[in-house]
Formats: structure tokens, C-alpha cells, sequence
């Protein structure tokens, strides 16, 4: 008797497991940024602290991603045509950044 109070519990346990929804409770380890059209999309960008972000030119001119001088070290060599460039984000604050080949393109990424 013990034994099928024992086991009905766990399978109890077991079921409801399989409807919780994990989204939210599991921080962003990767996080896409597409350039496209002079653009980076998304233009803003909500990470947890340690996620990579990867950018990927999707345009047919080169791109260099240059931080707006609050990360010295976020700066890519020159991207080409369908090349990516990855950053990991271990510090938390809001962080600038912008084309440095056409300085118009700007964009965030939020690290909490």
C-alpha cells in the first residue's frame, strides 16, 4: 500500500513538471542582433548578465560594431557580407553601441 501512495506521488510530481513553463526561469545564454537595411534588429537588446550577443550582417556593405566608449572592448574588426561578430556581456548596465563605418546605424544592449 505504502509503496502505490509512494509511486502515485511521483508520478503526480512527474506530470505537473511536464506543464511548468521554463522561459522564464532559465536566463538567456545566446541573443541574435541581424543588421539589415543600415539597422540592427532588434535595435534594442534585454540580456542576462554572461549571454553572447551575435551580430550578423545580413547587408551587402561591410559593418563594424563599436561600443559608444562605456566598453572599450566591444569592438569588432570589420564584418562582411553574411560574417558575424559575438560579444559576451558580463557586466550588467545599459550598453551603447553604433556602426563605426556609418555611425547613424546605433543601438543597446541592457544587461541585467
Amino acid at each position: 500500500m505504502m509503496m502505490a501512495v509512494f509511486l502515485g506521488l511521483v508520478l503526480m510530481f512527474l506530470g505537473a513538471s511536464c506543464f511548468k513553463s521554463n522561459s522564464s526561469s532559465q536566463p538567456v545564454t545566446t541573443s541574435q542582433v541581424k543588421i539589415k537595411d543600415f539597422k540592427f534588429n532588434p535595435q534594442t537588446v534585454e540580456i542576462s548578465q554572461g549571454t553572447v550577443v551575435t551580430w550578423q550582417n545580413q547587408d551587402l556593405v561591410e559593418h563594424q560594431i563599436q561600443s559608444d566608449g562605456d566598453l572599450a572592448d566591444l569592438l569588432s574588426g570589420v564584418i562582411d557580407q553574411n560574417g558575424t561578430f559575438s560579444f559576451t556581456f558580463d557586466k550588467t548596465g545599459t550598453w551603447k553601441y553604433h556602426c563605426n563605418l556609418h555611425p547613424e546605424m546605433k543601438g543597446t544592449v541592457v544587461v541585467r
